[in-house]
């Protein structure tokens, strides 16, 4: 009974050299891929190896590399860039009033 609980199965060691494994790991910390169609174009460039998408998805997490989905975030607002934008906005403004004699502002819909 023991031999058959002690199976020894490893898996496919995959189409990829360890040394070639270790060169798109480090490319992968150094660059940002979007998705693993991205990373299949670049192994068939780097390596002359074809994967299918499920291929790259199950190769990046042998590399421990997992899918996050971006986040939408508000742009940081620049506090000098607001204060000179003010600032032209009210000459702007004091300008056209004197020019054209108008003194009140309705807003752009």
């Amino acid at each position: 009974m023991d031999p058959l609980c002690m199976l020894s199965y490893e898996g496919d060691p995959g189409e990829l050299s360890p040394e070639q494994m270790n060169e798109l790991d480090a490319e992968l910390r150094r660059k940002v891929y979007h998705n693993a169609n991205k990373v299949g174009t670049l192994i068939e460039e780097r390596f002359g190896v074809k994967y299918l998408e499920r291929g790259i998805q199950k190769l990046l997490n042998r590399l421990k590399f997992t899918f996050q989905k971006s986040k939408i975030l508000p742009p940081q607002a620049d506090p000098v860039a607001q204060e000179a934008f003010v600032e032209w906005y009210e000459r702007t403004k004091k300008n056209l009033e004197r020019q054209t004699g108008f003194t009140s502002w309705m807003p752009l819909k």
